[in-house]
């Protein structure tokens, strides 16, 4: 606007026909030159005037879509401020694939106070849940391991397993220390074993025949791998030999149960004969479990020889419940077989879960099955 008024004071009296022809083309280009100004302007305060009434409602849409380079400065530091502000009021955690599912969980602020990696692994339908020991004295939770293991395994409320186990990790080896669902302390799962090593084959790409360490509460124990098929590991597990094979004859609820008791790294109570109906075996599995003859609780299997070298079973598991599958449930089953129930010493075991094989040799037992790792994400405890 000021070119356009400085041209018009500077604007010459006479018409343009009497100028000289030099004098009519500055005169013709000092005319374009301010109409195209004018022109220019009016585009510019038009694009303005559409960014400000933009600026209110498209603003994430500045902030999803990247402006070109030149855009006006308090348009890019408005698009800062909105990024700044999403961030803060929306917490997001990393996207996660599993099995081709794209995961992202979106968690409430202030609602979370622990993060945790938790693992998920199982053994013929029974599943245990790892934690890294460091992890846990990261997060101060040594202290509480019994209330992590039952808010971890609920079912419903939490991630849901039949045993929390926390282990630290070494090459081709760990260490590992199990609570029950219930939160109560075990020494040994032939299961958990089993899904611990599968963790760690499938962390540090084991290949067949490899061999895994695990130092637990009954011992150390070797596990071979015997077949990867999948997301399936397959191990040979030495538990090593029984202790205190022994027939008792136990009173409960009005009769005498006549049981094999042993420890195969854990207490056994096994009961040979037909397997009990669902009602029969709901009441008797759990009074045995927690008789007075045993003050740490056992473990319950109710055994039925069907041939000489095949065993089927049903499992009351201490501080569980009723478990599809169980490792040193299998192997003491068989063990009781061979020793009170006319079984030879190599078996199949049949839970409801699947069929473990179970040698029973002179210097111990070997279990063989199959476990796999089912996920490995982010815990959040309130």
């Amino acid at each position: 606007m000021g070119s356009h008024r400085r041209q018009r004071r500077l604007r010459d009296s006479r018409r343009p026909d009497q100028r000289e022809p030099a004098e009519r083309r500055a005169h013709l280009r000092s005319v374009v030159r301010a109409r195209d100004l004018r022109r220019r302007g009016s585009r510019r305060r038009d694009q303005r005037a559409r960014q400000h009434a933009l600026r209110g409602t498209a603003a994430r849409y500045r902030v999803a879509q990247p402006r070109a380079d030149g855009s006006p400065l308090h348009a890019r530091r408005l698009a800062r401020r909105w990024r700044r502000a999403d961030r803060c009021h929306r917490q997001r955690s990393r996207p996660r694939v599993h099995r081709g599912l794209h995961l992202r969980v979106h968690r409430v602020p202030g609602a979370v106070t622990t993060e945790l990696r938790v693992a998920k692994a199982h053994a013929y339908g029974n599943d245990f849940l790892f934690v890294e020991a460091g992890a846990a004295r990261f997060n101060n939770l040594q202290a509480r391991e019994s209330d992590l293991a039952r808010q971890l395994c609920a079912r419903h409320t939490g991630v849901g397993g039949d045993g929390l186990i926390l282990f630290e990790l070494r090459d081709r080896g760990a260490t590992m220390t199990l609570f029950n669902a219930d939160g109560g302390p075990a020494e040994l799962s032939g299961n958990g074993l089993r899904c611990l090593a599968a963790l760690i084959a499938r962390r540090q790409n084991l290949r067949t025949g490899d061999v895994v360490t695990v130092d637990t509460t009954a011992g150390t124990k070797t596990l071979e791998l015997k077949a990867i098929a999948g997301a399936q590991y397959t191990f040979r597990a030495a538990l090593g030999p029984p202790a205190g094979i022994r027939q008792a004859q136990i009173p409960v609820l009005g009769e005498t149960v006549t049981a094999s008791v042993l420890s195969v790294g854990n207490p056994q109570c096994v009961v040979l004969g037909p397997l009990p109906d669902q009602e029969r075996f709901n009441r008797f599995g759990p009074a045995l479990s927690k008789h007075s003859m045993f003050p740490a609780g056992t473990n319950v299997e109710f055994a039925h020889v069907e041939a000489g070298d095949r065993v089927r079973i049903l499992i009351w598991e201490r501080g569980v419940g009723p478990t599809t599958s169980s490792g040193t449930g299998s192997a003491a089953s068989a063990v009781a077989a061979a020793a009170h129930g006319g079984a030879t010493r190599e078996v199949d075991v049949i839970a409801p879960g699947g069929t473990q094989r179970v040698e029973w040799r002179d210097d111990g037992i070997y279990l063989t099955g199959w476990a796999e790792v089912v996920v490995e994400g982010t815990a959040y405890l309130t």
